[in-house]
């Protein structure tokens, strides 16, 4: 029922969403460690 564009783009988002959040919790985490 979704278009494959949609549906291309909504896997996208979700796999640059996801790779941001694990980048961000090592970047914090990173940071935490360092003080």
């Amino acid at each position: 029922m979704v278009p494959d564009a949609t549906k291309w783009v909504i896997d996208t988002v979700s796999l640059v969403a996801v790779i941001g959040v694990i980048i961000a919790f090592a970047v914090w985490t990173s940071g935490t460690n360092k003080r």
